[in-house]
């Protein structure tokens, strides 16, 4: 009897089940894994080079209750935030994430806008996040050559903006590697990032005179022209709140991580835990050595706490951690680009964007998304053009906090409200806490966002104004308009729509504006099972 060879499928793990219920099968590899994913967050909110280039924001609104008090307070909101997100990301681990997220729980007749409006905010925040990371990274590096230069080169807009563009063809192409490649960066990150934190409080804690107690955890100057100390100190919030965002990246990289459903809320919650704290040590430290901030807002630097090194150890010791700064800075931009473009691939998977088809290109070797990668570089660089303007940080920050925030707050609110008990947590869960948990992540977005439109001064020029607000109603208000005008009819929100009857897993993609439909196939659970017809 002749023997019969029978063609055996590759057995599906529990990771690609979850995914193909969810509706999506496996492009990526999962070079991921608990350390490496919480690398990953951890990095992209670099605490050492986020704390130092938005000290700016609490030396005007607050002084020392700004540095200390402001991180605290908005740290312990955050944490909100990131719970109710790692429990969204455990129930749906996929790289949508947010937009994904929105169309599950809104109900039917409405999942489709709910997931649009969130991807574009999603999406806002996520380039807004790269753009104003490259800026304060130019920043930094021309704060440096003018130090080098004992304070006789000064860098205009012009320049820090062709600094920016330079950085972003750096991370176009350093971001295009294959996922494991980036996970072991992210582990070097991790060392860099701590080791300077380290190296700063060592030498700011030997060589630089203190200010007592009474003074670092109570004094508070007003630098601003808002006569509301009250106001002025919630304003001082926009440097942690800055620091504190992009943590949703354990979401966009769940396709590439083992245990996705563990693993990912794991690595989100960790990285916001291990910054603010850190963030926080940081912030202790800096209120203790700053005699007075309005003496170094008055600095001709434009990092006001480059200035402390430089008169605490002087032109080369300062020159030193400073370049440190700026590594951390660039590990910073690179995770930010990574996480982006996933946003941006997933989004074009589902149809969401002009040419998707294009951008939802995986390369076959390094399993990188790498139009999505240009894409993303392309948004940042024009987003940078508002790096022109006097108050360049602050509305960069501010349309970055906004935006991505915005996208958190909109599946956290149909959790609460639309899908209620109906919602089935996977293994991570905040059980009985996660609805009061969840209120208190939306009630705390919604008052930020409000303080973070203002100016930085209460009668603002074209000059000192933040369009932040332009910027974030008009992506809100186009993406809007666009949805009743044309998008209603070929968008239908992420591809998860299961047919029990034929067993599979039924991919109902839409047709972008530009008539590219993506070319998945129909594949359902049997194509995975071993000898299965």
């Amino acid at each position: 009897m002749a023997d019969i060879e029978l063609e055996s499928k590759p057995e599906v793990s529990q990771d690609d089940a979850l995914l193909l219920e969810l509706g999506y099968k496996q492009d990526f590899k999962r070079d991921l894994n608990l350390w490496s994913a919480t690398a990953f967050c951890f990095s992209i909110m670099g605490v050492v080079a986020s704390v130092s280039g938005t000290m700016v924001f609490p030396f005007t609104y607050g002084g020392h209750v700004g540095i200390i008090w402001g991180w605290f307070v908005a740290s312990v909101f955050v944490y909100a935030v990131a719970a109710s997100l790692a429990e969204l990301c455990s129930a749906m681990p996929t790289s949508g994430g947010l937009y994904y997220w929105s169309a599950r729980l809104a109900p039917p007749r409405y999942a489709a806008l709910a997931s649009w409006l969130t991807a574009w905010m999603n999406l806002l925040g996520q380039l807004a996040l790269v753009c104003s990371i490259e800026f304060t990274t130019a920043a930094m590096i021309a704060d440096a050559v003018t130090i080098s230069s004992n304070f006789n080169t000064f860098y205009s807009d012009g320049i820090k903006y062709g600094l920016m563009l330079a950085l972003l063809t750096l991370h176009l192409i350093v971001c295009s590697s294959a996922t494991h490649v980036l996970a072991k960066l992210n582990y070097l990150y991790v060392v860099i990032n701590i080791g300077t934190f380290i190296a700063v409080l060592v030498v700011l804690g030997v060589m630089a005179p203190k200010q007592p107690a009474s003074v670092a955890f109570g004094s508070f100057e007003n630098n601003s022209e808002w006569k509301s100390n009250g106001f002025a100190w919630f304003l001082s919030m926009t440097a942690a709140m800055w620091s504190l965002t992009g943590y949703d990246a354990a979401a966009h990289v769940a396709e590439e991580t083992t245990n996705a459903a563990v693993v990912g809320p794991w690595a989100m919650f960790a990285a916001v835990a291990g910054t603010s704290t850190l963030g926080w040590a940081l912030s202790i430290m800096f209120s203790f050595c700053i005699p007075d901030p309005a003496q170094l807002l008055e600095s001709k630097l434009y990092m006001p706490i480059v200035q402390l090194y430089y008169n605490v150890i002087g032109k080369h010791g300062a020159l030193v951690l400073w370049s440190l700064t700026i590594v951390i800075q660039l590990n910073t931009a690179a995770a930010q680009v990574v996480d982006a473009s996933r946003v941006a691939y997933a989004f074009a998977r589902d149809g969401g964007l002009p040419f998707s088809s294009k951008i939802a290109y995986v390369h076959p070797w390094t399993k990188s998304p790498i139009n999505a990668v240009l894409f993303t570089v392309v948004g940042a660089a024009i987003i940078g053009l508002l790096s022109l303007s006097a108050t360049a940080m602050t509305a960069l920050a501010s349309t970055a906090v906004i935006g991505l925030y915005i996208s958190y707050s909109i599946p956290i609110f149909l959790r609460i409200t639309a899908a209620g008990r109906s919602f089935e947590p996977g293994p991570w869960s905040l059980g009985r806490y996660s609805i009061p948990v969840a209120i208190i992540a939306c009630a705390w977005v919604l008052f930020i966002t409000v303080i973070l439109f203002f100016p930085a001064e209460p009668d603002p020029t074209p000059d000192s104004m933040n369009w932040s607000i332009l910027i974030v109603g008009a992506i809100m208000g186009g993406s809007i308009l666009f949805w009743f005008a044309s998008a209603r009819h070929w968008f239908k929100g992420p591809l998860y729509f299961f047919e029990a009857s034929h067993g599979t897993s039924q991919f109902s993609h839409g047709q972008a504006p530009d008539g590219t439909v993506s070319d998945k196939p129909e594949i359902g659970l049997t194509d995975f099972v071993p000898g299965s017809d």
